[in-house]
């Protein structure tokens, strides 16, 4: 986490997010003089914070309250210390490190860019999806000349747009501002229990999005699938996350660890239902008739009895015996829910 993220985490924490905000797309820069300061061997040190234009106009016509603000937040990276940078000033800078087409029009100069800045500009745009700053990696793509339609993503399910975008709306606002949410969330046997979770990072996994979070009942992270996020809200609580670093690792080593008691299942599936196959099974042999032979591992038998059905008639179960004839009984329990 560089020192700017810092600096904003602090301001947010303290509930000034409008001035962490004018820091998004600022970078950092210490200058330590050869003079000492009032601790043993501190120097004397001016703290730069670069940013585009427009955000240095407006930084430096803050209020000196203001201006203070952002002064204690960069202390609070610095501390006062020996042997440390003692900074007894914050001065706003223009930088020109970002490219902004009004002020440096397209010329064949500029296409000719270095694999050096091609790297750094790689590096900046991993950093801004890793820090949930889509405002900068938009900006990144080609805002302005409308280059970034190349790619699309909608955070909801078919049917359930405005419900599933107003959720992921709610979620980023939360993950931005550190702000403590109240969720109702549904456990995977059905139980709903209600959270209140400091939200840090939204993953995509196997076809699903995640919420990563500090879960305040359980005191430690958990995922929280979005499809069982049944109820949230926005507490007037504030909180300054600790870097978490990539996570969807942890998740897939949670899951590793979840499946010592998984059931293996094969099974036939018809070649009609071969679009589903290639996405979710092992395909272990391709039969005379066009079926598919095939095997898919079950964490969780009354989960994995719903998931077998939702195949219909396109799947025929081999192996296990116990799993067919617990089929067998949820489909009886069906035709006689039927009558």
């Amino acid at each position: 986490m560089d020192d700017i993220e810092k600096i904003r985490r602090v301001l947010i924490s303290r509930n000034h997010a409008k001035l962490a905000d004018l820091l998004i797309h600022s970078e950092g820069e210490l200058s330590e003089s050869s003079t000492y300061g009032n601790y043993l061997f501190s120097t004397i040190s001016t703290y730069y914070i670069k940013s585009p234009p427009k955000e240095t106009d407006l930084l430096n016509a803050l209020s000196e309250v203001d201006k203070r603000r952002i002064f204690d937040a960069v202390i609070s990276v610095y501390p006062y210390r020996d042997h440390a940078p003692e900074i007894v000033h914050v001065e706003y800078q223009i930088s020109f490190d970002t490219f902004d087409d009004e002020l440096f029009p397209e010329t064949p100069a500029i296409r000719t860019v270095s694999r050096e800045y091609i790297s750094n500009l790689s590096e900046r745009a991993l950093n801004d999806v890793e820090n949930g700053d889509f405002d900068s990696l938009k900006s990144f793509l080609g805002d302005s000349k409308g280059f970034y339609d190349w790619l699309e993503v909608e955070f909801s399910t078919w049917g359930n747009r405005v419900q599933d975008e107003n959720l992921f709306n709610i979620l980023k606002s939360g993950i931005l501002n550190r702000q403590v949410l109240k969720i109702e969330y549904a456990s995977y046997n059905s139980e709903i229990s209600e959270r209140k979770i400091k939200p840090l990072k939204i993953c995509f996994k196997n076809e699903s999005w995640y919420l990563y979070a500090f879960c305040l009942l359980r005191n430690d992270y958990r995922f929280f699938k979005f499809s069982r996020i049944h109820q949230v809200k926005k507490l007037e609580e504030y909180f300054t996350p600790e870097i978490t670093g990539k996570v969807l690792p942890k998740m897939s080593e949670e899951y590793a660890n979840n499946l010592g008691s998984q059931t293996r299942v094969i099974v036939e599936v018809d070649s009609k239902m071969s679009w589903r196959v290639f996405d979710e099974l092992e395909v272990l042999e391709h039969l005379e008739n066009g079926n598919l032979r095939c095997a898919v591992n079950i964490p969780d038998i009354s989960w994995g009895i719903s998931y077998l059905l939702s195949f219909g008639s396109g799947i025929k179960v081999i192996e296990p015996d116990s799993v067919k004839n617990m089929l067998l009984q949820e489909i009886e329990k069906m035709l006689k829910n039927a009558k």
